[in-house]
């Protein structure tokens, strides 16, 4: 009944129009578990997974787990909880200056290796950069589904495009491999 979990997901998500990061604020599974729910190849949820789909979704509780036996979800009238936003809104702009600012910085390190105190606070700065980064291309991938028409978005895009998932600070690497497939290769399922 996965399938049918599947389906009723991706059109509450659209009904709310939330992208997956959207969902992940709202309290809902992360963005690329998300995905795998969406395309119905989850082989275990979980009752915390069910409820977190209820909760983002706006469902009332238990709706997702109904939908997973053959039932129906059932909106809920009004939101239960109101979600905030967390943290401090930085703008895209501020986001690309900021990412320009610690690729020029870590290009000069590379010039004065032998200063190990400033090699390590510039790679610290990127690592610290490095999520809102993330977030920011998952975001311009996720909008743009049918490709990104400009040669230096693509660019921009790159160098996170080729990294592997591994890391638990970056949850979306392999989320925006897939969303950067063409739509031919994501229609046939294959994998980032």
């Amino acid at each position: 009944m996965t399938a049918r979990l599947a389906d009723a997901v991706r059109r509450r998500r659209a009904e709310l129009s939330l992208n997956l990061i959207q969902v992940r604020d709202r309290g809902g599974p992360r963005a690329p578990l998300m995905v795998r729910i969406e395309r119905g190849d989850t082989e275990v949820i979980t009752p915390e997974i069910l409820d977190a789909l209820d909760r983002s979704l706006e469902w009332t509780i238990g709706s997702a787990a109904s939908t997973l036996e053959g039932g129906t979800p059932t909106p809920r009238e009004t939101a239960e909880v109101q979600f905030a936003p967390s943290g401090v809104t930085i703008s895209h702009g501020e986001v690309a200056a900021l990412t320009a600012a610690t690729f020029r910085l870590q290009q000069l390190s590379s010039d004065r290796a032998q200063d190990s105190d400033l090699v390590e606070a510039i790679e610290d700065l990127a690592q610290a950069v490095a999520p809102l980064y993330g977030q920011f291309i998952t975001e311009l991938l996720a909008a743009n589904t049918h490709g990104l028409g400009s040669d230096i978005v693509v660019d921009a895009v790159a160098p996170l495009l080729a990294e592997r998932a591994d890391s638990e600070l970056d949850e979306g690497a392999a989320l925006r491999r897939w969303l950067a497939m063409p739509d031919a290769k994501r229609d046939r399922g294959e994998d980032a």
